[in-house]
């Protein structure tokens, strides 16, 4: 998915209140304004809290692949508008493009992405820090010295806590054990479930038909006598009732004599 950072305004013409700010994380899109991201500024959900959502939301301007000059237009509209120091604005800064990185690092070039992967092997033995056994004795050490296990997720009190929290939110103690009702397949069952109908859609879900699965992919088998067989999801429960692999299917190779004459699944 191509990236293509923005700015953005959003305000309550009622309370004259606005904000003005910028996405320039990896995948962002325009059309997630207020749909699917709602501003990462805590003044904004406060705001959003008292008096509802904004009934001016407008994307400004587009900076397809270039999330740096989206930093500096930023930058450059708080600091002609002052929204900092403006009661109007819920800014809370002007913008600092030479400092403000946010959403960048995915844009670092290749030679500086080498030259910070060298360092690491280097100093660490290796590219990635948090894998080294420097670091993570030494986060092990420090967990233990403040609160006595190796985890902090496994301090008991921080598990109450969560649990607590599960329970008040989800009606359970564990958010993995909530109950919804497919997306894909219809049927009800653990939020995991979801994920991995999303992720697969072509798994036979408990025996509800693939082709029940909006996402399921058409696949044609030709078996070694020619005879053709047309299937919507449920190919690898096919192929093993078959005895054939499907995972040679997949590279486009015959086993047995079957091969896939035509797929929508760029297999």
């Amino acid at each position: 998915m191509t990236s293509i950072p923005y700015t953005y305004l959003i305000g309550w013409t009622t309370h004259n209140k606005w904000y003005y700010g910028r996405r320039t994380s990896k995948n962002c899109h325009p059309d997630e304004l207020w749909k699917t991201y709602f501003t990462s500024s805590k003044h904004v959900a406060a705001f959003v809290v008292q008096h509802g959502a904004p009934d001016v939301v407008e994307v400004r301007k587009l900076f397809p692949g270039d999330p740096g000059r989206c930093a500096e237009w930023e930058s450059r509209v708080l600091r002609r508008i002052d929204a900092q120091h403006s009661g109007m604005w819920l800014n809370m800064k002007n913008g600092d493009s030479n400092w403000d990185t946010t959403g960048r690092s995915f844009c670092l070039s290749e030679k500086t992405k080498a030259r910070i992967r060298d360092t690491n092997i280097a100093k660490y033995g290796v590219d990635n820090p948090s894998l080294s056994t420097t670091v993570q004795d030494k986060r092990r050490n420090t967990f233990h010295q403040r609160y006595g296990v190796s985890n902090s997720f496994h301090r008991k009190e921080f598990q109450d806590q969560a649990k607590a929290t599960w329970l008040e939110k989800y009606g359970v103690d564990n958010p993995n054990k909530r109950y919804v009702i497919c997306r894909f397949c219809g049927e009800k069952q653990r939020i995991m479930h979801e994920y991995q109908c999303a992720a697969n859609p072509n798994r036979l879900n408990n025996g509800h038909p693939g082709s029940s699965n909006g996402r399921a992919k058409t696949i044609v088998l030709q078996d070694p006598t020619g005879t053709v067989y047309t299937l919507t999801g449920e190919f690898t429960q096919f192929c093993k009732d078959r005895g054939i692999s499907p995972r040679l299917l997949r590279k486009n190779k015959t086993t047995k004599g079957w091969r896939i004459v035509d797929s929508d699944t760029g297999c």
